[in-house]
């Protein structure tokens, strides 16, 4: 458990900001008149651009305001460093795989920029106002943006994302369930290396196991012990199951590899599915609503850090996940009957590939080989 990652040292900042931020503003200006000069026509500024570009105004501006007042060092929290790995490497997937499905690179940037908002908001509000409520009574409402200390459902993430990815693809006209197939994949990455950042945190913990000893009845990955002072010793010692002089915590299922694997799995599944079985658009959505459905309500069982409160005694994540399977099904039984057929994989128009010889020499009404001209 790491919930700091490392620390970033701002003596040489402090001393050289107003210079770093011009650099940084000359470096920007400078790649953005060199894209609109080896481009024939002229730069597009996207909506991701102008957002991105207003965030990072924003941030010289405060620190250049705040010049004399910043830390020592800047702390880089495991959370959510592993958050934007996520996100970088889930975007890298879907313009990969975008190349072959006719969706620009700048629809998917375009579009992430605005999921990210979204799904951070949507999985924070979730976790403050739902999920934590009575945690967060008695703090500073500004704690709710704290999140870097963890706190983001995924349930809430994707709802936010989802209801944002709708309203873009409303208002630029775009087949809504063929996007969906494409992001849901790099949804189910990213939410790999959210998990990780979940261990890293100390989040997401498991409940004890039963007749435990200690190490010697734990082992990897069915259990981990977490230190002194993390989240999953502090429960234990307030619900009376451990002492607040020990040293470490009792066995606790390994929730958060289960949640990785999980994904993980849905991952690789998802990608083989797309590329080798799919018939209907919206089939990736509906296959990934049912597994993630199916795994979130199982590991549930095991999750130290929700207590039930609805139903049958299932936590809110079992109820939202019985409505995810609901949903996946229905969605799967609709395209069965009235789906649309996906369309044959192609490159983008600038992306073709040109004939090779064979086909050329085939096409050949004279069947003599090609002149090299011609080749």
């Amino acid at each position: 458990m790491r919930p700091k990652l490392f620390h970033i040292p701002l003596g040489f900042l402090l001393e050289h900001l107003n210079l770093l931020a011009l650099l940084l503003g000359l470096a920007i200006s400078a790649y953005i008149i060199w894209k609109w000069i080896r481009r024939a026509e002229p730069f597009p500024i996207s909506a991701g651009i102008t957002l991105g570009g207003v965030f990072l105004g924003w941030l010289i501006l405060s620190a250049l305001k705040s010049k004399y007042h910043l830390p020592a060092y800047i702390p880089i929290y495991s959370y959510g460093f592993m958050l934007m790995l996520g996100f970088i490497f889930g975007i890298m997937l879907a313009i990969y795989r975008g190349k072959n499905r006719g969706i620009s690179e700048d629809i998917i940037l375009d579009l992430a920029t605005f999921i990210v908002i979204g799904s951070i908001i949507g999985a924070r509000t979730f976790y403050v106002y739902i999920e934590s409520a009575s945690s967060y009574a008695n703090r500073s409402w500004t704690s709710v943006f704290y999140i870097w200390e963890g706190g983001l459902t995924f349930y809430g993430g994707l709802l936010g994302g989802v209801a944002v990815a709708l309203a873009y693809l409303k208002i630029k006209k775009l087949e809504i369930l063929k996007v969906a197939d494409l992001l849901i994949p790099s949804v189910a990455l990213g939410l790999s290396f959210g998990r990780i950042g979940c261990f890293l945190n100390g989040c997401c913990w498991g409940k004890v196991i039963p007749n435990s000893h200690g190490h010697n009845s734990c082992w990897f990955p069915y259990c981990w012990i977490f230190p002194k002072g993390s989240l999953a010793f502090q429960d234990q010692v307030d619900k009376g199951l451990l002492a607040a002089t020990a040293k470490e915590s009792l066995p606790v299922y390994f929730t958060q590899f289960y949640s990785w694997a999980l994904a993980l799995l849905i991952t690789g599944i998802l990608l083989i599915f797309a590329r080798y079985f799919q018939k209907r658009q919206g089939s990736v959505v509906a296959l990934f609503c049912i597994l993630y459905g199916l795994g979130r309500f199982g590991i549930e069982f095991f999750r130290g850090d929700n207590d039930p409160a609805y139903i049958f005694s299932f936590t809110i994540s079992q109820m939202v996940s019985l409505y995810t399977i609901l949903f996946g099904i229905t969605l799967g039984l609709y395209l069965l009957w009235k789906g649309k057929p996906i369309e044959p994989l192609q490159p983008l128009p600038n992306q073709t590939a040109p004939p090779s010889d064979t086909n050329s020499y085939a096409n050949n009404s004279n069947n003599t080989p090609p002149t090299p001209e011609e080749r």
